[in-house]
């Protein structure tokens, strides 16, 4: 990731006349006044982290609110701010009437609309004079950190740099500038109508979600026509890939995977991608950059059988000019594809087991321990004795791409490696602790043990991956730590709440709240909150260093430890230090890691450097990273031929095994 500078430059701005018409006012409703006084009152009063609704608090929720509407300071200017400030102190007083005062969201998102008409104005000025956009020069695409412009004069000039970068771009792509400055001309004038079409239910949304901010960055209200939609879950025939995404400045990025979905199934987008285009079959591509995520949803949407095509710039790309195009099938979630798999590799002619999890998941209809029942503990018993009957001496759990899924599974999953003994710990709000336990004696493998890990491995699999490490039971191998997320929500439907609190008609228009209620524990009593679980042996990654991680959001829960369980680790000693020995001199001398270090060195040297405008210096960038791109094809892990970082933790178990 680049640092969010703000560049200056040698082009002299000069001021655009723009004229714009201000949209209508929103038309907030008492219900919307008394949904922010329920969603307020239940965050105060029951999230995990307690904190009185206060001026400290007042000013933090209109940040976040500010920060939502304009996340790269590219609309408001610095006196819009500085006019905003009346209400840091006021906000706190705005929710005890009843209902709530919601004036300040409107001002301030009116203020918004009008900023963004004057620069789709403007805009258009500017790419009415295309051939005078500047050729030389940086311009810094990351401005969440940067200051506020003092004057349109100065997001004048911004927005001149930041056009030239992407005309200069697309050339580079063999695009012609006359009809890339089409495509942004239309881009920019959607973009204006979208802000203008923005109802009160959005507003809503963003103003209440800047106050679940406030508390942790998993507490969020959503609107009835998101209210079981979690950031845009695309999971059956008619949503089209299997992808969860979320809006990132302009670009629409993708936040995970569904297990057993089209996307997932293709191994050809990863999160963090960005898509910038889609298209449908061989029809011409649609830009989306700017565009809402519900209309991007839309796009990507479809019958079962056709073909999305989606222009993404990779997580790990250097540069924005670094795009794929990328072909995807549309389908339905096929649960086998889902499900647990295993297979048997040979090592130096020992056998190794490798049984991949994507999720824990549990048909929720069906008593987990009933005979046939689907989920991920019984498929992977089922594995183990297969993979038992093929002679297998040691065994991998792949968790690399597993988010979570059912706590029961993460503790019914661990009772296959260990004999009965406490799982994981959960603490309320009022310090109360609850010991989850494996209560079913026996194991289904007792042999040696490897889990792989990655930055995506989350919640439920760190439960099982700190279990399996606190009992001494296996090695934890992969990524340098796990996600970080040890947190717990609840889904509140706010219908009956409302009703109930406020006698109102209208409460089936509340929406629902999701907010954090607790954390996880280790039975060692180390939280996985924010740290995740640290690897024994690091596998080195394109991931590394990457800011995917819990602590990398916006104000996440802190780290801290409680008691420790009763519970017996084995009494074995790990060979630790040998096997990163080995694994260290291996990675040293294995083509595909050194590329790897490589792709990763360039790209942290871009981090914090502004893009250049400069055609000769953007190419060479781009040859520089397209000859990484040859060498990664050419050793097959480009496209997932080749997967060096488990045939690494192949390695390491045979390591384990022979000692």
């Amino acid at each position: 990731m680049r640092r969010r500078l703000l560049v200056a430059s040698a082009l002299l701005s000069v001021p655009l006349a723009v004229a714009v018409a201000i949209a209508a006012p929103l038309s907030f409703q008492p219900v919307d006044g008394k949904i922010v006084n329920v969603v307020t009152q239940v965050l105060s009063q029951n999230h995990y982290r307690e904190q009185a609704i206060d001026d400290r608090l007042s000013a933090a929720w209109l940040n976040n609110y500010i920060e939502a509407l304009d996340p790269e300071r590219l609309f408001l200017l610095q006196a819009d701010i500085d006019e905003f400030r009346r209400y840091e102190n006021a906000l706190d007083e705005g929710v005890e009437r009843i209902p709530a005062d919601l004036g300040p969201a409107q001002a301030i998102h009116r203020r918004f609309v009008q900023r963004v008409g004057e620069r789709a104005t403007a805009i258009e000025l500017i790419l009415a004079k295309a051939d005078a956009l500047p050729r030389t020069g940086v311009v810094d695409l990351e401005r969440e950190d940067a200051p506020w412009a003092a004057s349109s004069a100065a997001l004048d000039e911004l927005w001149r740099l930041r056009l030239a970068e992407q005309v200069g771009r697309a050339e580079l792509d063999g695009e012609d500038r006359a009809k890339t400055v089409g495509r942004l001309s239309t881009r920019y004038a959607r973009m204006r109508k979208d802000v203008e079409q923005q109802d009160e239910g959005d507003i809503l949304e963003l103003w209440l979600g800047a106050f679940g901010a406030t508390y942790d960055p998993h507490s969020v209200w959503f609107k009835p026509a998101t209210k079981e939609d979690f950031d845009i879950s695309m999971r059956d025939s008619l949503q089209g890939i299997g992808a969860t995404l979320r809006t990132d400045g302009e670009h629409t990025k993708v936040v995970s995977l569904v297990p057993g979905g089209p996307a997932a199934r293709s191994g050809l987008l990863q999160p963090e991608d960005r898509i910038v285009a889609v298209a449908q079959g061989s029809g011409e591509a649609e830009d989306i950059v700017g565009l809402r995520i519900d209309k991007v949803v839309k796009l990507i949407r479809g019958a079962k059988g056709t073909d999305v095509v989606l222009t993404i710039i990779p997580a790990n790309a250097t540069d924005p000019s670094v795009t794929k195009n990328i072909r995807i099938t549309r389908d339905e979630v096929v649960i086998a594809d889902a499900a647990a798999k295993g297979s048997v590799r040979e090592i130096n002619g020992v056998k190794v087991g490798v049984i991949d999890v994507p999720s824990f998941y549990q048909d929720m209809r069906r008593d987990p321990r009933a005979p046939n029942s689907r989920n991920t503990t019984s498929d992977v018993r089922r594995i183990l004795g297969e993979l038992s009957a093929q002679g297998v001496k040691v065994v991998v759990v792949d968790l690399r791409e597993n988010g979570g899924g059912a706590l029961t599974q993460a503790i019914d999953l661990t009772g296959l490696f260990i004999d009965k003994g406490p799982v994981v710990q959960i603490k309320d709000r009022d310090a109360r602790v609850q010991v989850m336990e494996d209560e079913a004696p026996g194991v289904a493998w007792g042999g040696p043990l490897v889990v792989l890990t990655s930055v995506h491995s989350a919640s439920a699999s760190e439960i099982f991956a700190g279990a399996i490490q606190d009992y001494r039971r296996g090695l934890i191998v992969g990524a340098p730590a796990t996600h970080g997320k040890g947190s717990v929500q609840e889904l509140l439907d706010l219908a009956p709440v409302l009703s109930r609190a406020l006698g109102d008609p209208n409460a089936a228009a509340a929406g629902a709240l999701k907010y954090t209620t607790s954390l996880f524990y280790r039975v060692s009593g180390r939280s996985t909150q924010a740290v995740g679980v640290v690897a024994d042996v690091v596998i080195p990654s394109p991931s590394d260093n990457l800011p995917y991680r819990e602590a990398d959001l916006d104000n996440p829960l802190p780290y801290d430890e409680i008691r420790a369980a009763r519970f017996a680790p084995l009494a074995v000693n790990l060979p630790v230090d040998r096997l990163r020995q080995r694994s260290g001199a291996r990675i040293a001398q294995d083509p595909a890691f050194q590329l790897m270090a490589e792709m990763r060195a360039l790209r942290d040297a871009q981090d914090g450097k502004p893009t250049p405008l400069d055609e000769t210096a953007r190419k060479a960038e781009l040859a520089t990273w397209e000859a990484l791109s040859a060498r990664a094809k050419a050793l097959g892990i480009d496209e997932g031929q080749k997967d060096p970082v488990l045939d690494e933790a192949l390695m390491i178990a045979h390591d384990l095994f022979t000692g």
